[in-house]
C-alpha cells in the first residue's frame, strides 16, 4: 500500500560528494555556537571562506565571531533581505 509522508525534499542531492558540515541545519536562522575539532577541522579563516560559499548556496547572510583564538565560532544566518 502506498506510504504518506508528512514532508519530502524535493530537490534531490546534487552528484558528487555530501557537504562536509551540516550547512541546511546550521543556516536554519538559529544561533549556533561551533567549536574547533569537534564541529569544524580548519583554520577560521577556511572555515569563514566555506562559509561564504554557503551563503551564496543557500540564499542567506551570515554572521560569525570566532573566541578563544579560533577554537570556538558563533554563527547565525539570516536572509539577505534581512
Amino acid at each position: 500500500m502506498a506510504e504518506k509522508l508528512a514532508e519530502f525534499d524535493w530537490n534531490p542531492p546534487k552528484r558528487g560528494r555530501p557537504p562536509k558540515y551540516p550547512w541546511k541545519q546550521w543556516l536554519d536562522g538559529g544561533i549556533y555556537k561551533l567549536e574547533y575539532g569537534i564541529d569544524f577541522d580548519i583554520s577560521v579563516k577556511s572555515f569563514r571562506n566555506s562559509l561564504k560559499a554557503a551563503e551564496k548556496r543557500y540564499g542567506v547572510q551570515v554572521r560569525s565571531m570566532s573566541f578563544e583564538k579560533g577554537k570556538i565560532l558563533v554563527i547565525q544566518a539570516r536572509k539577505e533581505d534581512s
